[in-house]
């Protein structure tokens, strides 16, 4: 995936893969600025037409690795992967990190150094079926894709998601155990820059 702006004649339209919930195509006709061309864009379009105007602000997130790997911010964490980083209110307490409001705890990664208070970034990729997990949990949900399934496990009041490769035969309500991978934990302060 890729971030960039469009260049259509005299506007700039910002390209709507930036957003994975932008799933509509608009077609937009700005004889102002476009004469008679229309323009496609996705969800963004019409804001950015309505700027098109203005300078086009680029911004350097950092290679696509960097933007997945080691997200500088939240916002930016979750610009990439589908489904979305779990982003989760935690705390830390005596060399654990404590998930707020459920019953996930994950020894601190000694090369941590961390607040009191932060947002735990969990890749649903990282979140890992495994029957002899140290972490449990509920399923609430599961989503078949055919080449994966994305599980929904509560713990608590929070819910993590996973993805399984195919289709699973795990049920809504389901006790599951599973295991999260801690090289791969980011490590967010509460205005989201990372730590």
């Amino acid at each position: 995936m890729q971030a960039f702006a469009r260049d259509f004649g005299h506007a700039s339209i910002a390209d709507a893969s930036l957003d994975g919930h932008c799933h509509g195509l608009t077609v937009l006709k700005r004889p102002d600025l476009l004469g008679n061309r229309p323009v496609a864009g996705g969800g963004l379009a019409p804001a950015a037409a309505r700027h098109a105007h203005r300078p086009v602000l680029k911004i350097k997130l950092g290679t696509p690795d960097d933007i997945y790997d080691r997200p500088v911010t939240t916002f930016v964490a979750q610009l990439v992967g589908i489904p979305r980083i779990n982003l989760l209110p935690a705390v830390r307490e005596n060399g654990t990190l404590l998930v707020e409001e459920s019953a996930l705890r994950l020894a601190l990664p000694a090369e941590a150094d961390i607040p009191p208070c932060f947002l735990l970034g969990i890749r649903p990729e990282d979140v890992r079926l495994d029957a002899g997990g140290e972490q449990r949990g509920e399923i609430v949900l599961t989503e078949p894709l055919g080449v994966e399934t994305i599980i929904h496990i509560q713990s608590g009041k929070q819910t993590v998601l996973s993805i399984v490769p195919g289709i699973t035969g795990l049920k809504i309500g389901d006790a599951i155990a599973f295991s999260i991978v801690r090289e791969r934990l980011h490590f967010f302060d509460l205005d989201g820059a990372r730590l």
